[in-house]
């Protein structure tokens, strides 16, 4: 299998991982009672934080046989015998807070705004 690297595509795809998280702990939260507002938003960043730093490597794992280290790709659709990769490590735990902060002021008017807070400009889909 082959690796391809394409940091600006990759970096499309993990914030829409950090966004499907976000949902996922928004839907949770909401039916665990945990009522919208700076409590749920706290959390939810917090939580992105963390699981964020798992998927970027930057948080130690323990496995059977020690540490190891998570490192994010995604198939690539147009080639089935690839990865897609940054290059490097991912770096979805830099975004968590603005994406907490972004889907928290847009969650309940069926919003999801696609928004990258590392350049600053807003993707498509």
């Amino acid at each position: 299998m082959k690796v391809l690297v394409d940091e600006d595509k990759f970096d499309a795809l993990q914030m829409e991982v950090g966004l499907a998280i976000t949902h996922e702990l928004h839907k949770a939260l909401k039916t665990a009672g945990v009522a919208d507002g700076e409590r749920l938003k706290e959390i939810v960043a917090g939580a992105l934080l963390h699981i964020g730093s798992i998927l970027d490597g930057s948080a130690e794992v323990k496995g059977p046989d020690g540490p190891m280290r998570v490192v994010l790709t995604f198939h690539e659709d147009q080639d089935d015998d690839a990865l897609l990769s940054a290059g490097g490590p991912s770096w979805i735990h830099e975004y968590a807070h603005g994406i907490a902060e972004n889907y928290s002021s847009n969650f309940g008017r069926g919003a999801r705004d696609r928004y990258s807070f590392r350049r600053g400009t807003r993707n498509s889909g």
